[in-house]
């Protein structure tokens, strides 16, 4: 019954940690005190990852839409759906589709690929 949103929590989840590791094996300045990323930061990643692999840019241009839709607002909506003051009760399994859900585990796999890439590189005595 919860598959979408619990799908959509960890992937989320997954993809600000695995982003905020990635800038920091890099040394990309984040504003470590907000939870959520923003385009610039992803911009400036997606620059210094292309010197070393060109075709990951366009990779990490197009997850942007989803890291950043990420928001406090959705973060709860992902959870407990939506419950306001005359509005309409909405649970989160109707709100989050299974094609969203994809889209979002999609771009998690990107990110978590290219995080798997530099720590291996560095490892191994490379530099990005």
């Amino acid at each position: 019954m919860f598959r979408n949103p619990e799908a959509a929590i960890h992937a989320y989840e997954s993809i600000e940690l695995t982003t905020k590791a990635t800038c920091k094996f890099l040394d990309i300045e984040y504003d470590r005190r907000e939870h959520f990323l923003d385009a610039s930061t992803l911009a400036k990643l997606a620059e210094r990852v292309s010197a070393t692999w060109p075709d990951w840019k366009d990779r990490i241009l197009t997850s942007i839409p989803t890291v950043v839709g990420y928001s406090e607002e959705l973060r709860i909506i992902t959870r407990y759906g939506i419950d306001r003051e005359r509005t309409p009760q909405v649970s989160p399994t109707r709100l989050l589709t299974r094609d969203y859900c994809e889209r979002i585990i999609g771009d998690a796999r990107i990110l978590q690929d290219l995080l798997i890439m530099i720590e291996l590189r560095l490892r191994w005595g490379g530099t990005i």
